[in-house]
């Protein structure tokens, strides 16, 4: 049975994407994270650095839905271009660089790689769910956080910056977390 949280306003016509995996990790440490369960979860193993993961699937046309839900700890959730090279910022952080567009899970908006306020506020994450829509026909992403209330927010993606295909891409915050594609 899916589970299902309720969805910002969009097109009726949204594929629940139920084939994604995490594909490749990028970490600037050797084994500070794993990718298990036959690619449906990405976890911290080494703390104090961040870990990232891409998707397997290539996004540009249509409305796709991913879920995933927040085992424990702060990720970052969102896409990327998946023909710009993934590489840290001056912080070793991997959605501080062009192309990324997603949402911290205790609020942080990020708009090509830069922080764009807080949107969203969610004081403990830990075991929600998270749907992320690919709106790829209009340039859009959106976003439902469900734990105790659900809490929503739409980005626009500039198509100069973040060109198709689109890609899932989620980082793990330096603290750890466990993410699983549910």
């Amino acid at each position: 049975m899916a589970l299902s949280c309720g969805s910002v306003a969009g097109p009726a016509n949204v594929e629940e994407v139920r084939d994604e995996k995490f594909d490749k990790i990028y970490s600037c440490a050797d084994s500070a994270a794993q990718i298990v369960d036959d690619g449906q979860t990405f976890e911290t193993i080494k703390r104090l650095t961040f870990n990232c993961a891409v998707g397997r699937n290539s996004y540009s046309t249509g409305n796709h839905r991913i879920r995933i839900k927040l085992h424990y700890g702060s990720a970052f959730v969102g896409i990327r271009s998946r023909h710009i090279q993934v590489e840290p910022n001056l912080n070793k952080m991997y959605c501080g660089t062009p192309s990324t567009y997603g949402w911290y899970t205790h609020g942080r908006r990020f708009v090509d790689g830069q922080w764009d306020g807080e949107r969203i506020h969610i004081s403990n994450a830990d075991g929600a769910v998270i749907e992320l829509t690919l709106h790829c026909d209009e340039h859009r992403l959106s976003i439902v956080i469900c734990k105790d209330s659900s809490e929503r927010d739409e980005i626009e993606v500039n198509d100069l910056h973040c060109p198709f295909p689109w890609c899932l891409f989620v980082q793990i915050n330096r603290i750890g977390a466990r993410l699983s594609l549910v």
